[in-house]
């Protein structure tokens, strides 16, 4: 385990050499006044959530990760250590076990809010409450509700690429590391890819992700079933969950967005009337790629939430529309709605789960009213 814990480091250390570079250039760009207003920020929509739904402690394979920190290069061969780099870094930086693994998934998740807040600034403008709203979207509120699992730092990744100051080799390691974060990491990177990468780098992303596929059906008996067999659930593969609950399925896609889906489909109206084509292209196949993995697995509203580069950009095309007092105030009223509609998670297999906070409560209600 020395060796390969010295392997690792080496890696990614090469391939984390323009990240740094990009960041100490980025943060010497940022202003101290400005930096201390976007951590204040950050941090009171990270309260406000927290009073909304809140879980205090690492829960159902997040307790799975929290373990494999404690020696990630000692864990069995399995589904888990595919997904190296959240417990590997919590390993080294000191995280280990469940309740500092926690407190580590908690820092990523301030920094993603952090991030996204930043990138709001730059590209969407948006007030408070409406940036709140969005982060009421389950790629966001996922984190408070199950907290540990690897999806924030892969999202945090994914947020990185978004931003014009990083290079393009940064870029591509961003997309690299993200196949060692979750497997399906490609469904979105490939599209995050064609967008943001280079020539030069998207080839080099695609060769990897072609590789990345080959030593994962290899090592599965050159086997795409035995391969998919690992995301099994009762010996159920996710598209038998959905063709048994698809009542769920569709629950569960909407919930994940909630009425965010009103601008969704807005964005992609306004995108073709505009010809922008590009951005059409982009949120829809976002979309295409989270509706996708939701028949693969499961956790249907948590795997939808994978899609949200494509949110982002239908909200600057609307925020760029949007040059009148109507359509103005519909945005603001579809942004209040959106708060209104409570935050759940919808499992496949399991249902509609809550957790303590003020959706619980309300959800709870109209439970009991209907």
């Amino acid at each position: 385990t020395f060796i390969k814990s010295i392997l690792f480091i080496i890696s990614l250390s090469i391939l984390g050499i323009p990240v740094i570079r990009d960041v100490y250039q980025i943060g010497g760009k940022l202003e101290q006044a400005n930096i201390i207003k976007l951590m204040a920020a950050a941090l009171g929509v990270f309260l406000l959530i927290s009073l909304f739904s809140f879980q205090f402690g690492v829960l159902s394979n997040g307790e799975v990760y929290s373990q494999r920190a404690i020696n990630p290069f000692a864990q069995k061969g399995d589904l888990y250590s595919t997904r190296l780099l959240m417990p590997a870094m919590a390993y080294f930086l000191f995280f280990r076990g469940n309740w500092a693994y926690y407190f580590f998934s908690i820092i990523i998740t301030f920094a993603f809010i952090a991030a996204l807040y930043h990138w709001n600034k730059n590209n969407i403008n948006l007030a408070w409450w409406k940036f709140f709203s969005v982060c009421t979207a389950s790629f966001v509120f996922f984190q408070f509700q199950v907290p540990g699992y690897p999806d924030i730092l892969l999202f945090l990744f994914f947020l990185m690429i978004m931003f014009d100051d990083f290079s393009q080799e940064s870029k591509l390691t961003f997309l690299l590391l993200s196949l060692i974060i979750h497997e399906v990491s490609f469904f979105i990177g490939l599209i995050l890819a064609w967008r943001y990468l280079g020539r030069k780098e998207i080839s080099i992303y695609i060769f990897a992700v072609f590789f990345y596929i080959l030593v994962w059906v290899l090592i599965s008996g050159l086997s795409f079933s035995n391969a998919l067999a690992t995301h099994k659930v009762s010996e159920m593969s996710g598209l038998e969950w959905v063709v048994r609950h698809p009542a769920r399925e569709l629950f569960g896609i909407f919930i994940s967005y909630k009425a965010l889906w009103v601008l969704l489909t807005w964005s992609i109206i306004v995108g073709i009337k505009n010809k922008l084509l590009d951005d059409v292209a982009f949120i829809v196949a976002n979309l295409g790629a989270g509706i996708l993995m939701t028949l693969l697995a499961v956790d249907t509203s948590r795997l939808m939430g994978f899609a949200f580069p494509g949110l982002l950009i239908s909200l600057s095309i609307l925020q760029k529309d949007a040059t009148n007092i109507i359509s103005k105030r519909l945005l603001s009223f579809i942004y209040f709605v959106n708060i209104l509609i409570p935050s759940v998670y919808v499992g496949l297999n399991g249902g509609v789960f809550t957790w303590p906070g003020i959706y619980h409560w309300v959800y709870e209600w109209f439970y009991l009213f209907l």
